[in-house]
């Protein structure tokens, strides 16, 4: 338990926060899967339109410091090698 004002204000932003971040984090697995199942169906067309949702996303999580910027990253490249498959 904090004992310092400080303190005690800290755990309720770091509260606040944690909230904020597990949406959108949630948000993204979702928009996530959604794109893989548009993969799996061989959609091109609208797989390529989710992807670009999806990236961004990405980028502005990895902005407001919700994701690392390399895991963002990361996930982007293994999203948009699977669509650009599909042209195969």
């Amino acid at each position: 338990m904090p004992n310092l004002k400080a303190s005690k204000k800290h755990v309720r932003q770091t509260k606040k926060q944690t909230e904020r971040n597990k949406g959108i984090k949630s948000e993204l697995r979702t928009e996530k899967k959604k794109l893989l199942e548009l993969i799996s169906s061989k959609d091109k067309e609208k797989s390529e339109i989710l992807l670009k949702k999806v990236s961004s996303k990405f980028d502005t999580a990895a902005k407001k410091n919700i994701l690392h910027k390399k895991n963002a990253d990361r996930n982007k490249s293994r999203l948009s090698k699977k669509v650009s498959a599909l042209a195969k």
